[in-house]
Order: C-alpha cells, then sequence, then structure tokens
C-alpha cells in the first residue's frame, strides 16, 4: 500500500507541475493500446504508467469485486496512511463523492482531449487518450470503453487524480 503511496504522490507532483490548468474542465488521461479493429488491448491510467517507466515504481494491483467494495476499502487505507484514522474522514468522504460521482459515457462515446497532463512518453503503437473530464463535483464523465478495461489499481488512481487536481 506505501507503494501506491508513493506513486499517487509523486505522479501527482510532477503532473501538477507540468499542468497547464484545466482550461476546459480538469482531464484525466490513459494510455490506452488498440488493436487494428480499434478494439482495445490495454489501458492504464497515465500517472501510473509514467511512474513505472519515468521513476521505476512497482505496485502490486487490487482485488477487484462486483460492488466496488475493494475500491472504498482501499482509498479508506490510503488515507488513513496519509492522514491518520482520526483526520482521515472527511478526505475520505470527498473522494467517496468523487467516487460516486463518475459519469460514465455511452459506449463509443470519447471525450474531446485536454492538453493538461504534460506526458512526454508513451509505449509504441499505443496513444494518450482522454478518459475522464472533471466538469464539476456532480459531473466527472468517464469514457466507459476505457474504463471498463482499467484494472482496478487504474479505477483507484483515476478517483485520486481526479480528487487531487
Amino acid at each position: 500500500m506505501k507503494t501506491l503511496i508513493t506513486i499517487i504522490t509523486i505522479i501527482s507532483s510532477i503532473s501538477f507541475a507540468f499542468a497547464t490548468g484545466g482550461v476546459d474542465g480538469g482531464g484525466g488521461n490513459a494510455v490506452v493500446c488498440r488493436d487494428n479493429q480499434q478494439n482495445i488491448l490495454t489501458a492504464k491510467m497515465l500517472d501510473l504508467y509514467e511512474g513505472e517507466v519515468l521513476h521505476g515504481l512497482t505496485y502490486e494491483d487490487l482485488e477487484e469485486d462486483d460492488r466496488n467494495v475493494s475500491l472504498d476499502r482501499e482509498l479508506k487505507k490510503i488515507l488513513e496512511d496519509i492522514y491518520g484514522k482520526e483526520r482521515s474522514q472527511s478526505p475520505y468522504w470527498l473522494f467517496k463523492s468523487i467516487k460516486d460521482n463518475l459519469k460514465l459515457l455511452p459506449k463509443g462515446v470519447a471525450l474531446k482531449p485536454i492538453d493538461d497532463s504534460g506526458h512526454i512518453i508513451i509505449p509504441i503503437g499505443c496513444k494518450i487518450e482522454q478518459v475522464a473530464n472533471f466538469y464539476n463535483m456532480a459531473n466527472i464523465y468517464i469514457v466507459s470503453d476505457i474504463y471498463n478495461a482499467f484494472s482496478p489499481l487504474d479505477k483507484l488512481a483515476l478517483i485520486l487524480h481526479e480528487a487531487i487536481f
């Protein structure tokens, strides 16, 4: 778990340094690799990909369940590690609110790219694609095709990314 906190902390500070500031609404990007028919082969949050490639960070994936209980549990653990058990409740409700306000767009719908990530690397044959647009606290639009291809860890990283920025 400490590795995940390290990843989010380092990547968030690096990404923030490059961000131009969500003029069109804040965004979140993913590294997406597709086949010739445009089917998604792999999808990973850009923050996590940069952590692996640029900083040599590693992490374990989370267990997935149908009700997203593991995401809530992992989110609580992260915030308790950062803020302490006593002071983690207020940030937890902010992050949970973000998670609960993700609006999955219909299959086949993409978001207009927002150039605020400052990314400098990408795997050969893949693209950086917009996965999220933070319109406001009640409307965080998510590309469902990409989100559904994410691992549980990538889903958690997306929630943390949207909350931090």
